[in-house]
């Protein structure tokens, strides 16, 4: 090959070079254009449906209730305190949930001086404890049981 040939071959690929450069460029434009476009779209949807989603509830009536004065509606299988029931045959009813060591004095914390029993004498539960109230609930969550039997 002679060197004028090589010369042109050179040109020749240094022109091919910085067209696909240039082409790639313009590719690259073309997607980032493309991908700012659904960015910002994806962006303006989404921010569209949260607005929707706020303006609907904002219309709607509330579910809070002002608690300390208003009351919420009880179940009427709520107890209200713990009690360990019996059966019919009068033998005890425990399930082990552990409801009777529910609640858990934070012990590092605790000094030892009684006033929490002093202050809530009830509170305090006992295997006695517990059978009593479960003995003096025991027709109320009968009818109970009863009247929501068809309900289940």
């Amino acid at each position: 090959m002679n060197s004028k040939g090589l010369l042109l071959d050179l040109a020749g690929k240094c022109e091919y070079d910085e067209e696909r450069e240039q082409l790639a460029k313009e590719i690259s434009k073309d997607w980032s254009t493309v991908f700012e476009r659904s960015i910002s779209t994806l962006f303006l949807t989404e921010l569209v449906r949260g607005l929707s989603l706020t303006l609907k509830y904002f219309f709607e009536p509330k579910v809070t209730i002002n608690y300390p004065f208003e009351k919420g509606p009880l179940s009427p299988r709520f107890r209200g305190e713990h009690a360990l029931h019996r059966y019919p045959t009068g033998e005890e009813r425990c399930i082990a949930c552990t409801l009777c060591e529910a609640y858990d004095i934070d012990m590092t914390k605790c000094i030892y001086c009684g006033f929490c029993q002093e202050a809530c004498p009830e509170l305090l539960y006992d295997k006695e404890k517990l059978l009593e109230n479960g003995d003096r609930r025991e027709t109320e969550i009968a009818e109970n049981l009863r009247s929501e039997s068809l309900y289940r």
